[in-house]
């Protein structure tokens, strides 16, 4: 925020950032999610040969981790760093 020189490599991380959290919820071709809204926990899943699939519902640190990386951005950011945002566009 302060160094526009690194500027374009945040927006590329970010972008990163943005990809693996929609994988994490569209898995496969049945867009299995590993987040559990009762629960509100990631858990690992497993499909199956016959297109099935099955949340593991073990609680561990594997389930908290993706939660470390949440981040909240400001309009403000937006509106300071013209190309972070540009480059964020689809």
């Amino acid at each position: 925020q302060h160094n526009k020189a690194y500027e374009e490599s945040a927006a590329k991380f970010f972008r990163h950032f943005l990809n693996i959290g929609w994988a994490m919820h569209h898995i496969g071709k049945k867009d299995i999610s590993l987040w559990d809204e009762e629960d509100a926990f990631y858990y690992d899943a497993v499909q199956f040969e016959d297109g099935t699939s099955q949340r593991l519902k073990v609680r561990s640190l594997i389930g908290v981790i993706p939660l470390l990386a949440v981040e909240i951005m400001h309009s403000s950011i937006f509106e300071q760093l013209k190309e972070f945002g540009t480059r964020l566009k689809v």
